[in-house]
């Protein structure tokens, strides 16, 4: 990693000196790495589904342990507090601006992530002694996830530097993100004594977040239209609500609040036209 920030530190500073200052009308389309506000998805398909006790009506749904009647603190079970977690290889998103004027620009992020896995019927295999026994082929379980994530938002330029072509900027955004699973269980197979039971099942959650940034970095332009930036968050703001919704149940809702201080530090690069 320190290599890695030497090597970005010694590219900036080379670029820097050739820099172009924007111009009004200009449009910049960036790639974002490192820290992303996308919820992590590394447990999603244990926090956004449904936990509950078929045989009891309590302790009822809630976060973490099934058997518990206490719920588990959404902030610390989900890690929304985490307004940013990723490290710079990571790519955060994509960023459009344009520039209203040489020192005011408008911007938009988008960032999502979408996987799919059908459902699969458990099918009998024959139990008879080799080689006429047939396998029996197992069931799997329909999945969809998605997250995403988008903010919009503005910046002031400075101008600096020797020949006034760098520019450092600070501004403001608002953004939103919604990570979300949707699972259908199909025909497992499951038996007592003569009767099937066979019901096809599906259960969703989703997690809603709602963020509010004061963001300032500082980039530069090559003149083959280059631009390489560096941004940080002094403030960051992040309020999010976890939602599931058992089949036939009422569904259960937590929330939780996320104050940062110099969060959300990301490379840009991308190009001015």
């Amino acid at each position: 990693m320190k290599r890695i920030s030497k090597v970005l530190s010694l590219l900036f500073l080379a670029v820097a000196p050739c820099a172009m200052a924007q111009e009004a009308g200009n449009i910049e389309v960036s790639l974002v790495l490192g820290n992303s506000t996308m919820f992590q998805q590394s447990n999603q398909d244990m926090y956004l589904l449904p936990k509950y006790d078929n045989t009891s009506a309590t302790p009822g749904t809630g976060l973490g342990n099934a058997y518990s009647s206490q719920s588990s603190d959404p902030g610390l079970y989900l890690n929304l507090s985490e307004v940013g977690s990723n490290n710079i290889l990571n790519v955060a998103g994509i960023q459009g601006r344009y520039f209203l004027a040489p020192n005011i620009d408008v911007n938009l992020m988008f960032a999502m992530n979408i996987n799919a896995t059908p459902s699969k019927d458990y099918i009998e295999g024959v139990d008879e002694s080799s080689p006429l026994a047939i396998p029996a082929q197992r069931y799997i379980q329909g999945r969809l996830q998605s997250n995403l994530q988008f903010n919009v938002g503005g910046d002031y330029h400075f101008h600096v530097g020797k020949n006034n072509n760098l520019n450092a900027y600070a501004g403001a955004n608002v953004g939103y993100q919604l990570g979300r699973i949707q699972t259908t269980t199909p025909y497992t197979g499951n038996q007592t004594g003569e009767d099937v039971k066979y019901r096809v099942q599906s259960q969703a959650g989703q997690v809603m977040g709602i963020q509010a940034a004061i963001v300032g970095g500082i980039a530069a332009q090559t003149n083959c239209g280059l631009v390489i930036g560096i941004e940080v968050s002094p403030v960051a703001y992040q309020y999010s609500v976890y939602q599931v919704g058992p089949t036939g149940f009422q569904t259960y809702k937590a929330n939780h609040h996320a104050l940062k201080f110099l969060s959300n530090p990301c490379l840009k690069l991308g190009f001015r036209f």
